[in-house]
């Protein structure tokens, strides 16, 4: 079972999709009380957009930025993005010394670039402090943090490029 209930509303009543009514059988007693936070299915169009608009910033990022690992492509500079703006977690190691964080931030580096990730990693004194993105697969992010998500990429990304967040957006579309 996913983290995810998913319901319809229908003849007055939330009802769970088929494939987790067996779940719920299983889970829960008849007439038991439970609370659900509720989170509107996404639009596709919204998300297509957001990556309409990040593929076209890419192909304009400043040359002072190409040789960096968010420049990678447009996939790792919408992490890097998500990441700066806060839609990330965070993950502190306490590698015991400086030098030792050092090692440990360039071993979970290599560990990310060999399965194809993309993370930022700072050392703070004898600590890794680890930041990955979180996911926006609809999913995962529910419509209402997606597109606070959306708009705060947006507007770091059109900073990034020196340009208008509203320029931005229409190219996207």
């Amino acid at each position: 079972m996913t983290d995810t209930l998913r319901c319809i509303f229908r003849d007055g009543a939330f009802h769970p999709f088929r494939r987790h009514q067996r779940w719920c059988r299983e889970n829960f007693e008849e007439n038991e009380v439970v609370f659900a936070e509720l989170q509107h299915q996404r639009n596709a169009s919204s998300h297509k957009h957001q990556f309409a608009y990040i593929n076209d910033a890419h192909g304009s990022l400043p040359e002072r930025f190409h040789n960096l690992p968010f420049a990678a492509s447009p996939t790792t500079l919408r992490k890097h993005a998500l990441i700066k703006t806060g839609y990330c977690t965070i993950s502190t190691l306490n590698a015991g010394s400086h030098a030792n964080a050092g090692r440990v931030a360039e071993w979970v580096q290599s560990r990310a670039r060999a399965a194809g990730e993309y993370i930022e990693v700072d050392i703070m004194g004898p600590s890794c402090v680890i930041k990955e993105a979180m996911s926006q697969k609809m999913s995962k992010m529910g419509k209402k943090d997606f597109e606070e998500s959306k708009e705060a990429v947006l507007r770091y990304i059109s900073e990034l490029i020196g340009c208008d967040p509203e320029e931005l957006r229409r190219q996207g579309q």
